[in-house]
């Protein structure tokens, strides 16, 4: 039902991957599960909410709004429109900060425009002896970042900052990692681009 309902608003690859989210967050079914659970009798209330995700979603809503979180390197995390949602290519970028720095026990990281955290979290994952922080000039995004950290069980700093007001003194901390994956497509680009990625 899901997938046919999305045909016509994305690819198949796309609509099976948001069927399987909807199916996890109304169901608690990961796909596997659902073939083994097929005979399962589903409550009305869950087409009911099911229905409502789907509806959101063929309006325009990016699935991982809908849903209130997505997955990335590994982490569960919340995502609401105060944070950008984490893209597959930068877990690239985390893993290939991990394995240049997994060695290392005493090494402090800094995260620019943390957002949901997702970088840092990751980060923290992967180099358990990190000292990591993540900044923000967005207090709201902060917050999310902080229950994506809680919700992992990771110990990571984050703090309200504007890094484009930042001058660097004598007593300024020095970090051994300097990370930022800021929104880098231009404005001008927004109306030919997909409803769900602007």
């Amino acid at each position: 039902m899901v997938i046919s309902e999305l045909s016509n608003s994305c690819s198949a690859y796309a609509a099976k991957n948001i069927a399987s989210l909807l199916i996890e967050k109304h169901f608690n079914y990961s796909t596997s599960e659902l073939i083994l659970f097929a005979e399962q009798e589903i409550k009305e209330d869950q087409i009911k909410h099911l229905k409502t995700d789907l509806n959101k979603i063929k309006e325009g809503i990016a699935p991982q709004y809908v849903i209130g979180y997505t997955w990335f390197y590994g982490l569960k995390l919340l995502v609401n429109n105060n944070v950008l949602i984490p893209r597959p290519e930068t877990e690239e970028l985390v893993d290939w900060i991990v394995s240049k720095h997994e060695q290392e026990s005493n090494i402090d990281i800094l995260d620019i425009g943390t957002g949901s955290g997702c970088i840092i979290l990751g980060i923290k994952a992967g180099i358990q002896y990190a000292a990591c922080t993540g900044v923000d000039v967005s207090t709201d995004a902060l917050a999310i970042a902080q229950q994506n950290a809680k919700l992992n069980e990771l110990i990571v700093h984050f703090e309200a900052f504007d890094i484009l007001a930042y001058h660097p003194s004598k007593q300024s901390k020095l970090y051994d990692v300097i990370v930022s994956n800021p929104p880098y497509i231009p404005i001008q680009e927004k109306a030919s681009m997909d409803k769900m990625v602007t």
